[in-house]
C-alpha cells in the first residue's frame, strides 16, 4: 500500500514567513543596531571553534563579490535563523568518515557510528532519546557512500514492546556540509518529525549524503540518491534498535524530502524484506520537478513582478546548484543572473545554509537574479536531470521559459 499526496505547504509557508521577517528586519532595524548585531555575530564566530557552516566573511570580500552594505547586513540577520536550524557546535570527529568505511566493501545499511546526544543541549520534548548515526547508503552512480542522520525514540514506553517506525526525510536546509539537521539543537524540526514522536512513533531521519559527512557533495534534489538514504537509514537503525522497533514501517517526507519518499515508494527497495514490512509513504508538499516548477514560476513572474518576493525566487541558487552537482560540476550555473552568479562565491566561501542563501537574493532585481538567455540555454540539461531523477517519470511539460501567455 502506498499513500502519496501533497497534503499541505507548511514548510513553504514557514520559509515564506522567514523571508518576510528578514525583509521587515532589513527595513525596520536601525543601521546602528544592525552593525552591533553583525559585530556580535563576528565575535560569536570567533569563540565557536566548531562551526562548520554560516561562516563570517569580511565586508571587503562581500563588496568584491557584488554584495554591498545592504546585502551584507541582510546575510548577518539571515544567518541567525540558520544557527537555530543547524547549530554552531559541529562534531567534526563524528561527522568524519568512519575508519571502517570502504567504498568497495561497505554494504548499504551498515552502521558505522552511533553516538547518544545530550538532551540538555537539544530543543526536543523532555524525555525524547536521540542518537546520531553514521551509516552506509548508495549514491546515484551505485557506489557505497557514508551518510549521517539521527534516531529519536519517544518518552513513553512502547506498546507491545515495540515502537512503530517512521523514516523521515526533511525539507530544504542547505547544500553544504555544515547544514546537517542532525547537528542542530532542534534537529531541524518545524512541527514536522516531532509530531510523530508525540504520537509514539520512533523516527529515523537521514541528513542525506553530503550534509554532515563530506565524503561527497550534497546532490540537491537528486531523488534516487535521497531515496536510498531514507531506505538504508531504516536498515541501519534496525542494526542497533531492532528489538524495540516494529517490523512494519512507513516513510514521511516534506518538500525535498517529499520527493525523496515519493521516489522511494517507486523503487524495488520497499519490496525487500531487509527493512521490514513497508506500509506506505506520505509525501507532503513535494518539490519534485525542478524544471517544471521553475518554468511555471518564471512565466507567472513575467506577468506579476510582485511574485519576486515569493520564496521560490529566493531559492533560485538551489536550482543552479542541483544541476551543477548532478553533473559533477559540469554546469556553469548560467541560469543565474550576473549579480547572483557573482554572489555564489560568497555562498561557497561562507558555506551558507538555507536562510543565508536566500538572503543573498533579496536585494537583487530580477535581471540580476535570473538569466533568461541562460535559462533557455540550460533547458535541455534541466530536462535530462528532471527525467532521470524526479518521481513519476519526471516527464517535462514542454512549456517555455518566461512565457507571457
Amino acid at each position: 500500500m502506498c499513500i502519496i499526496g501533497a497534503l499541505d505547504n507548511s514548510f513553504l509557508v514557514f520559509q515564506q514567513n522567514q523571508l518576510s521577517n528578514l525583509q521587515s528586519l532589513l527595513h525596520s532595524v536601525s543601521f546602528e543596531t544592525r552593525l552591533s548585531l553583525s559585530l556580535g555575530i563576528a565575535f560569536y564566530g570567533l569563540t565557536s571553534a566548531l562551526q562548520a557552516a554560516n561562516f563570517n566573511f569580511s565586508r571587503e570580500f562581500a563588496e568584491a563579490n557584488g554584495c554591498g552594505e545592504k546585502c551584507y547586513q541582510l546575510i548577518q540577520l539571515a544567518k541567525q535563523a540558520d544557527f537555530g536550524f543547524v547549530g554552531t557546535d559541529f562534531d567534526f570527529d563524528f561527522y568524519a568518515t568512519a575508519h571502517n568505511f570502504s567504498r568497495n566493501s561497505s554494504v548499504p545499511g551498515d552502521l558505522l557510528k552511533l553516538a547518544p546526544l545530550d538532551p540538555e543541549l537539544l530543543d526536543v520534548r523532555a524525555g525524547t532519546t536521540v542518537y546520531r548515526i553514521q551509516y552506509v547508503s548508495r549514491d546515484i552512480d551505485g557506489f557505497s557512500v557514508p551518510v549521517t542522520g539521527f534516531v529519536a525514540l519517544p518518552v513513553h514506553p512502547p506498546k507491545n514492546n515495540t515502537y512503530p517506525l517512521t523514516a523521515f526525510a526533511h525539507g530544504t536546509v542547505g547544500a553544504f556540509r555544515g547544514c546537517a539537521p542532525s547537528s542542530g539543537p532542534s534537529l531541524f524540526d518545524y512541527n514536522s518529525w516531532k509530531l510523530l514522536i508525540d504520537r509514539g512513533f520512533a523516527v529515523v531521519a537521514t541528513d542525506y549524503v553530503g550534509l554532515g559527512n563530506n565524503y561527497t557533495e550534497h546532490r540537491y534534489c537528486t531523488f534516487p540518491a535521497h531515496a536510498n538514504d531514507v531506505y538504508y537509514s531504516v536498515i541501519a537503525a534496525r542494526k542497533v534498535f531492532g528489538s524495540v522497533l516494529s517490523n512494519e514501517w512507513m516513510s514521511v517526507g516534506h518538500s525535498q524530502g517529499g520527493g525523496a519518499v515519493w521516489k522511494l515508494a517507486e523503487t524495488d527497495l520497499v519490496r525487500q524484506s531487509d527493512g521490514g514490512k513497508y506500509l506506505g509513504t506520505v509525501s507532503i508538499s513535494p518539490g519534485i520537478r525542478l524544471l517544471d516548477t521553475a518554468q511555471e514560476f518564471m512565466s507567472k513572474l513575467a506577468q506579476d513582478p510582485k511574485m519576486r518576493t515569493w520564496v521560490l525566487a529566493a531559492e533560485t541558487p538551489y536550482l543552479a546548484l542541483a544541476l551543477k552537482r548532478y553533473r559533477n560540476g559540469d554546469y556553469n550555473m548560467s541560469i543565474l543572473g550576473k549579480g547572483m552568479l557573482q554572489r555564489m562565491k560568497i555562498a561557497e566561501e561562507a558555506q551558507l545554509c538555507t536562510s543565508g542563501l536566500m538572503g543573498l537574493t533579496m536585494d537583487l532585481d530580477l535581471a540580476d537574479l535570473y538569466s533568461e538567455e541562460g535559462a533557455k540555454a540550460s533547458e535541455r540539461l534541466y530536462k535530462e536531470f528532471q527525467e532521470a531523477t524526479a518521481p513519476s517519470g519526471g516527464k517535462s511539460r514542454n512549456r517555455s521559459w518566461w512565457s507571457k501567455e
